[in-house]
This record gives structure tokens, C-alpha cells and sequence, in this order.
């Protein structure tokens, strides 16, 4: 085992024999627990039940694999790259990236006004905050560092709902009622305070799972563990998202001997402090 960490490029050669002695160890100590049985205390079995299970959890996870994937916002993959063979394998479902999500922290913007063509006005502000010209209250919503935009709600001075408009073009934006324009001149870099993905697991041609992942909130799916590493965008401003997937099914198993171990530990020190 301790090669293995010394040379990991040879790591898969050591595979089978750290699997072996795993196997035998996990034996040994089945044989010890049963053979005395009547002489070992009631915490010394408990702790020696858990190390059974936590090891039969470690050999179960070694049959298992991590896979990792890039995959662009409104793309699928049927592949991946598993790590322990370097080799790609085939999925055998679709993975769908629908959308990337970024929340960030406010961040130091300037924002450029324009009437009727001319320059009107350049407004410092941070994104969250609220600025006035002329008539409009206007509230910068979100920050899009990839596409160079801003996100405003913008109110006029009477009873009128707010409505929204990005400076980029965007279907889903309303158009300005008013000749004022905005533009995005100058930002500084934003800290990312939270990303998560919007996946669709294909199968079959039919969508059977979809959920959003994120770093330390996986969605798991048929033994699956699919979770979001990384967030980027390549030369061309186009988003893609890093998923890493995970076949893990001996990790319950070991958090049970893990438990179990505690639990033995406990009873065996209240042993010793209270003596019957």
C-alpha cells in the first residue's frame, strides 16, 4: 500500500494486491472475533464487528469508480474519463447540462447612461445597490462577468411596477420606455459565492431524472453520484460545467462500522473509568 503512494503511475499493478490484502485482513479478523468469541469482552466485539464492516465497505468502493466529464451549458455527454483505468467508458444514459447557475458577491460596477445617443451620465455602483437619473430609480440585479452584462430592475417615480432589462440583447428583457440607455463600462472581477447545475439524466431517449448539483450537494441516481467540480467558459465566453461521477456503493457500509467502532470505543472507556 505504501508503494502505491510512492509510485501512484503504477498504482493500478499494486490494485490487486492492496485488494488482497484488504480481503485477507477483513478475514483475519472474522476468524480472530469468532474463534473468541466467549473470551472478548462485549465493547472488544463491538469494535471488532465495526472494523469488519468499515473494511467490507473500503473492498465494496474499490469495485466502484470516479469518472469526470466537461460538459457546455445546453450540451449532453455519453461518456467520460475514468480515473483508475485512464481510459474514456461509455455512459450508458445521456448527461444533460441545461443550465449553469453563478451567484456572486457584490461587486464594484460603472455604469454608463446615454439620452438619445449622447452621454448622459457615468454612475459608480456595486451590484444589490440603488441609483436615480432623472426619473428612474434603477437597481442593478446581477452581474454577468462571461457576457459583459448587468441585469437592471428599473422603476420609474409613480405607481409602475419595476421591469427588467439586461444591457445585452435577451429575449426575456422588456424593452426600454424611455430614451435613457444603459451600458456596462467597467467591472471588477466578482468573487463566486455559489454555482450549481441543472442536470438531466437521459435513458432510453426519455428524460428520467433532473435535478441541480453542486459542489458538496450531489444528486444520486441509480448508485450514481453526480457532483459539480467546476464552472468555466472556454475562448469564446461559452459556459461549461466539470461533472465528476462517482460509483461508491460501500460508503454507507463503512460510515455503519465507522459507528459501530464509536459506539465500542465508548462502552470500552466507560469499562475502564467504572469498572463492574
Amino acid at each position: 500500500m505504501a508503494a502505491s503512494t510512492f509510485f501512484p503511475d503504477n498504482k493500478p499493478y499494486f490494485d490487486p494486491a492492496i485488494y488482497a490484502l484488504l480481503g485477507l485482513i477483513t478475514l483475519s479478523l472474522v476468524v480472530c472475533t469468532l474463534s473468541n468469541w466467549r473470551r472478548l469482552s462485549r465493547p472488544v466485539i463491538l469494535t471488532h464487528i465495526g472494523c469488519i464492516f468499515t473494511l467490507c465497505g473500503g473492498l465494496i468502493s474499490a469495485a466502484g469508480y470516479v469518472a469526470t466529464v466537461n460538459i457546455y451549458e445546453g450540451d449532453s455527454a455519453t461518456s467520460a474519463f475514468r480515473w483508475d483505468t485512464n481510459k474514456d467508458i461509455d455512459l450508458d444514459f445521456e448527461l444533460h447540462v441545461e443550465k449553469i447557475h453563478r451567484e456572486f458577491y457584490p461587486a464594484e460596477i460603472k455604469v454608463g447612461i446615454f439620452k438619445n445617443g449622447s452621454r448622459h451620465e457615468l454612475i459608480r455602483t456595486k451590484t444589490g445597490e440603488t441609483f436615480q437619473v432623472d426619473s428612474l430609480h434603477v437597481t442593478v440585479v446581477d452581474l454577468d462577468p462571461l457576457n459583459r452584462s448587468i441585469l437592471l430592475d428599473i422603476k420609474p417615480n409613480n405607481d409602475t411596477p419595476p421591469y427588467r432589462y439586461r444591457t445585452t440583447p435577451d429575449p426575456s428583457s422588456q424593452p426600454l420606455s424611455t430614451p435613457l440607455e444603459f451600458k456596462l463600462v467597467a467591472f471588477k472581477t466578482p468573487f463566486l459565492k455559489k454555482c450549481w447545475a441543472d442536470l438531466t439524466i437521459v435513458s432510453g431517449g426519455q428524460p428520467v431524472f433532473s435535478s441541480p448539483t453542486s459542489v458538496n450537494n450531489p444528486i444520486k441516481w441509480n448508485g450514481l453520484k453526480f457532483f459539480l467540480t467546476s464552472s468555466d467558459s472556454d475562448s469564446f465566453s461559452t459556459a461549461f460545467a466539470g461533472i465528476q461521477i462517482v460509483k461508491d456503493q460501500g460508503t454507507p457500509l463503512s460510515f455503519l462500522g465507522f459507528s459501530i467502532i464509536c459506539a465500542g470505543l465508548l462502552l470500552l472507556l466507560r469499562q475502564k473509568l467504572y469498572p463492574p
